[in-house]
């Protein structure tokens, strides 16, 4: 969307969605580097990059490598119903990933190639990038690593929920005077990280959310097994006392 909101204009053509033969391609197309590209494209014809600068906001699911991807990435006749429980329940740490898996979606080095791109053939200025995905802060996207015409980009700490920023607020409490990139990065809760060139890079983001909670799984193993033992150490000097009076 432009920086300033009141300077939008009702778009006077349509992004169509290019074929593909994959049929989760077809009903995710921003799930393609080459589709993603093709949109900045659009938006920079319709909003000439001369008098307007942009904000970016995507949300989709995310993992360690991917910025953008389906949720599911597999036809029915190459997976069975136990592997996809097991992927949609979260995968456990240190089991092999199915082949299929991750093998849709966007990388964030892809992700950051078409804002790149998008810079260098339309001449599009980014005052802000919202990555809304789990996982997001890896090395791919530290401060760095950002092109020249992205100003900020925010990604989340923690995983992400279904809404994590309240636009609606946003905007009611905007000023006249305010860009709309300043008041979306301002007075936001730890969990949100904001990254700028020339920043120091933050520590490396935690492993992500399906790893940890995995281990909270065997939280209540590990309590019945405890209870267990401390019954069988009462129980042994009662044993004990009671072979000895006999």
């Amino acid at each position: 969307m432009p920086d300033h909101p009141e300077r939008q204009r009702p778009p006077g053509s349509s992004l169509s969605d290019p074929a593909d033969p994959n049929y989760i391609l077809a009903a995710n197309p921003l799930s393609k580097p080459e589709t993603l590209y093709a949109a900045l494209a659009f938006a920079a014809k319709e909003f000439p990059p001369v008098g307007h600068r942009f904000i970016l906001m995507t949300g989709s699911h995310g993992n360690a490598s991917k910025a953008l991807t389906p949720r599911l990435a597999i036809r029915a006749e190459k997976t069975n119903r136990e592997e996809v429980l097991r992927m949609t329940a979260g995968q456990p740490v240190g089991e092999t990933l199915p082949e299929w898996s991750g093998s849709l979606g966007i990388t964030k080095t892809e992700y950051v190639r078409a804002l790149a791109d998008a810079g260098r053939d339309h001449g599009m200025h980014f005052s802000l990038v919202f990555m809304e995905a789990c996982s997001a802060y890896t090395n791919e996207l530290r401060p760095e690593n950002l092109p020249e015409n992205v100003e900020r980009l925010m990604v989340i700490r923690k995983p992400c929920h279904y809404i994590n920023l309240l636009l609606g607020d946003i905007l009611y409490d905007m000023k006249p005077s305010d860009r709309l990139a300043d008041a979306m990065t301002r007075g936001l809760p730890p969990k949100f990280l904001i990254l700028r060139h020339g920043d120091e890079a933050p520590p490396d983001a935690s492993p992500p959310a399906s790893q940890t909670l995995t281990w909270l799984y065997f939280i209540p193993l590990g309590g019945w097994i405890g209870w267990v033992l401390w019954r069988l150490l009462r129980a042994s000097p009662k044993k004990m006392a009671t072979d000895e009076h006999r």
